[in-house]
């Protein structure tokens, strides 16, 4: 089993081991080879940072929400599997994602958990959308600030 250790809005290229080769069909069997092909593909994702590990299932284009067991609050993670030009594209993100629908870009900045201080979690661009990180969402004071430029 290999490793893989992403940072929140880094991407990475993944080949499944495994995908199995299709089947011959029995003399006289009515059983599909593409239903012989559709196997329960699962990625399992460890999150070192709240010691839990969640198993995301990968065979269909859906969107599903998990929840973290953590102390003392149960932590929300969105997994979305999309297909795009024949590949399965994976998203990990958390619960809060922000649509900007102005015609300029938009800054957001959370609370820092040791100082009274903001930090930007990112800037979203017009008509862009952007996946908040853990960090930014799970605050003691749960606070988002916006800015426009100028």
């Amino acid at each position: 089993m290999e490793q893989v250790v992403l940072e929140s809005g880094a991407k990475c290229s993944l080949i499944l081991r495994d995908a199995g080769a299709p089947t011959a069909l029995a003399s006289g069997s009515r059983k599909s080879i593409l239903n012989d092909q559709v196997q329960e593909e699962i990625l399992n994702i460890r999150i070192p940072d709240k010691d839990c590990t969640i198993k995301l299932p990968m065979a269909r284009a859906e969107k599903r929400y998990f929840t973290l067991p953590t102390i003392p609050e149960n932590y929300g993670l969105v997994s979305e599997v999309a297909i795009k030009n024949s590949c399965r594209i994976f998203t990990l993100r958390t619960i809060i994602q922000v649509h900007n629908q102005f015609s300029l870009p938009v800054e957001v900045y959370y609370m820092k958990d040791i100082s009274n201080e903001v930090e930007c979690a990112g800037v979203v661009q017009p008509g862009q959308k952007l996946n908040l990180p853990m960090h930014a969402v799970y605050t003691p004071t749960k606070e988002l600030f916006f800015r426009l430029p100028g």
